[in-house]
This record gives structure tokens, sequence and C-alpha cells, in this order.
């Protein structure tokens, strides 16, 4: 039973990162800004530590 969960886990992450990759394609400007983004908000929190 849990294998069948863990499987069916395993695909779904799958599914999502399949997807993102195709998004990333079809978005490469989304993409570099969410990257530019997370990067800002790293360098905020270091910042405030």
């Amino acid at each position: 039973m849990d294998d069948d969960i863990k499987r069916e886990a395993q695909r779904q992450r799958a599914i999502e990162k399949e997807k993102q990759r195709q998004e990333v394609q079809e978005h490469p400007i989304l993409a570099i800004i969410t990257i530019i983004f997370s990067v800002v908000i790293v360098i905020l929190l270091f910042l405030f530590c």
C-alpha cells in the first residue's frame, strides 16, 4: 500500500517537473524574473538577519 502511494507521489512529481520545464521553455523571461526575485529575497534575508 505504501509503495503504491510513493509511486503515485513520484509520478505526480515527475508530471509537475515536466510541466515546469515546458513553462520555462514557453516563458524564459518569466523564469529569469523568478530566479532574480528569489535571489533578491535571499539577499534581503541575509541583510536583515
